[in-house]
């Protein structure tokens, strides 16, 4: 009869279960302790058959050594659960040397402390919702990956006619007041701050150009536009 770690790693390589529904087979159904999971054996006998197989599937390695890592900051949690930290936890289960780990798993087990030995049994549910928490986040992070990229060049098309549209006003302002200079309040009357900003981007874009002047007597106070003399 296969042990569960077989059992484990056939399930794993089948993708035919989620992660959820792996866990819940082999602890549930054959009635496994998570406490009992030798991750040493685990990893070695996943190790063996990759090695067999001749060649790497870099995202269930990851997946693997995931649930691995989850294992491992879950039984160190239950066994010391006030002496050490998550950062702790996350650097011993994430941040081991790889060589160290092909080479010399029989040291990779866990030892407690003495006189300070605290320990309890992981529950199935404890199990599953740390897992689903670290696939959640595995998750956002592919989302996030997967955003729309956005459409520099459709983005400069309408700054530049707004630009455009913005020295129109500017030039037909001036012709009609009589005057060299305007305030950017008069320009934008409804002092709603889409419009202010809508407004005062494309002025900068001008000054930029040469074709006005901007200046701003105080902080945060009225902004001047002045008619450039050709």
């Amino acid at each position: 009869m296969k042990g569960y770690e077989d059992r484990l790693i056939e399930l794993i390589l089948s993708n035919k279960l989620t992660w959820e529904g792996l866990i819940k087979e082999i602890i549930k159904e054959e009635g496994i302790d998570p406490w009992d999971i030798d991750i040493g054996l685990l990893l070695r006998k996943y190790i063996e058959i990759v090695g067999k197989a001749g060649e790497i599937n870099l995202r269930s390695i990851g997946s693997f050594i995931l649930i691995l890592a989850i294992l491992l900051k879950i039984k160190s949690e239950l066994m010391f659960p006030e002496e050490i930290e998550d950062n702790e936890l996350l650097k011993l289960a994430l941040g081991i040397d790889l060589n160290l780990i092909f080479s010399s798993l029989e040291d990779f087990k866990l030892y407690p402390r003495a006189q300070t030995v605290k320990y309890r049994k992981v529950t199935l549910d404890e199990l599953i919702s740390a897992l689903k928490r670290a696939f959640e986040v595995s998750r956002r992070r592919e989302a996030r990956k997967e955003l729309p990229k956005l459409n520099l060049e459709l983005s400069k098309l309408s700054l530049m006619k707004r630009v455009q549209e913005v020295y129109e006003r500017v030039s037909k302002f001036f012709e009609q007041i009589d005057r060299d200079v305007i305030t950017l309040s008069e320009l934008v009357p409804s002092g709603n701050k889409f419009d202010l900003i809508w407004t005062l981007i494309p002025l900068l874009h001008l000054e930029t150009e040469g074709k006005i002047y901007l200046r701003q007597e105080i902080p945060f106070g009225e902004v001047y536009v002045e008619r450039r003399k050709s």
